[in-house]
């Protein structure tokens, strides 16, 4: 496996020992506070938000919360759900602010901040050549530098993470 491959892959691994609860409501809209945020979505993206228990500080419990109340806020746009839940989640071109997720229990509250992803730089980053050896990839890390110089940065395509996972109880 290819090392830079690795941070992508043991999320899944790990995630592959959690059993997830069922979904059970369709897919939520945010709500959109500001005109001006609305006119510059460029489409959406599903994102999962899932809560889990802490018991120990610095380790998430392996069992998923069900039933916790939770909101979103970002630049112009906010929802409210109850976890497990899909948030249709505004994607923007050129920045996309942060969001700040709350989840509450009648006994715990946790609040994270969570950065958007540039999805341009992103795939870039993740072209990669399966053959040549040292020369194929200086070829083609000298073709990622110059297509990373070649674009512009303010048609670069930022989404939010497919999951969020929020962890309630010891903080960290």
């Amino acid at each position: 496996m290819n090392i830079r491959f690795l941070p992508l892959a043991l999320p899944l691994l790990l995630a592959a020992c959690v059993e997830y609860a069922e979904v059970k409501t369709p897919p939520q809209s945010v709500a959109f506070t500001e005109s001006r945020a609305q006119a510059a979505v460029r489409g959406y993206s599903e994102t999962t938000f899932r809560s889990f228990r802490s018991t120990e500080k610095g380790r998430k419990d392996n069992q998923e919360l069900v039933g916790v109340r939770c909101s979103l806020t970002g630049t112009g746009f906010k929802a409210a759900f109850v976890t497990p839940a899909i948030v249709k989640m505004p994607a923007y071109q050129g920045a996309a602010d942060p969001i700040v997720v709350t989840c509450r229990t009648d006994k715990d509250r946790t609040d994270k901040t969570v950065k958007p992803i540039n999805m341009t730089l992103l795939r870039m980053n993740q072209s990669s050549t399966t053959s040549g050896g040292i020369l194929g990839v200086a070829l083609t890390a000298t073709a990622k530098g110059i297509a990373k110089a070649a674009r512009d940065p303010l048609k670069d395509e930022f989404n939010y993470p497919v999951n969020i996972h929020l962890v309630l109880g010891v903080e960290d």
